[in-house]
């Protein structure tokens, strides 16, 4: 069972890493809607093939 102070780190770092992934969130939706898509660095492969 965890004490007081170290129940309290956690929930630090949770609220951290929530937020964190919130806003890397809204930025790649943003990127994706404005047609800019995908992480940058990796480019985008094309989905369609051609025969």
């Amino acid at each position: 069972m965890l004490n007081k102070s170290e129940s309290v780190c956690i929930d630090r770092c949770v609220a951290k890493f929530m937020d964190i992934n919130l806003k890397i969130s809204k930025l790649l939706q943003k990127r994706g809607q404005e047609g800019g898509g995908g992480v940058p660095g990796v480019p985008a492969k094309n989905c369609i093939e051609e025969e």
